[in-house]
């Protein structure tokens, strides 16, 4: 987390799992990336995983979010 992101890379880990990517900038953050990924058996329960990272000029980290949704009923 105290590098700075490198996008391709970020793409290539990630891939569909990332449901929100840099666009416009806002306020003091210059880029956002949402990403979203779930786990677990799909017949009964899922787990649903999230995570927000906010960048500043430098693609360097300047916050960043997890959360999840653990055993919800589907």
């Amino acid at each position: 987390m105290l590098k700075s992101i490198d996008e391709s890379e970020f793409k290539k880990v990630f891939g569909k799992k990332i449901w929100l990517t840099p666009s416009e900038p806002s306020g003091e953050y210059l880029g956002h990336y949402g990403v979203q990924w779930g786990a677990g058996n799909n017949e009964f329960f899922w787990n649903h995983y999230f995570m927000n990272l906010d960048l500043d000029s430098n693609n360097n980290i300047v916050n960043f979010k997890f959360s999840s949704n653990i055993a919800a009923e589907r």
